[in-house]
């Protein structure tokens, strides 16, 4: 679980999810380190934070869920202090899509799979990401 190690380093943590069900199971994986990680029940496109609230925000296998990524980039935008850093971690179809028989199978899954450079192009119309692009 990655808040989990996140509190090694930082001072304090938010883990944010809409899902109740996904913050009894995360409260239930990080017993020893509450004092140091605050779950949250949140909507991903209205966040209960101020702005420039946070050092870093981490984006961990769900930015495939949101069907608007306008709003969610400029909530992200908006609660992270300015030139502190993103990270992101997605489905891409570079390096799963294998054949047409692993295609099929993938697709009838209803996840959705982001190109490399798509996501690229989502980042770089806000020019604040431009500089954390490769």
């Amino acid at each position: 679980m990655y808040v989990k190690i996140l509190s090694n380093e930082a001072t304090h943590v938010w883990a944010v999810d809409i899902s109740i069900e996904m913050l009894k199971q995360a409260k239930c994986k990080i017993k020893q380190k509450l004092e140091k990680i605050t779950l949250e029940r949140a909507d991903t496109y209205r966040l209960p934070f101020f702005e420039n609230q946070f050092h870093g925000v981490s984006c961990i296998g769900a930015m495939q869920l949101f069907s608007d990524m306008d709003v969610i980039l400029a909530e992200i935008k908006r609660v992270i202090k300015d030139y502190c850093k993103l990270v992101v971690m997605t489905h891409v179809k570079e390096g799963v899509w294998k054949g047409e028989e692993h295609q099929n199978y993938l697709e009838k899954l209803d996840i959705y799979y982001f190109e490399v450079n798509e996501i690229k192009n989502l980042l770089k119309q806000m020019d604040y990401w431009k500089q954390f692009l490769l």
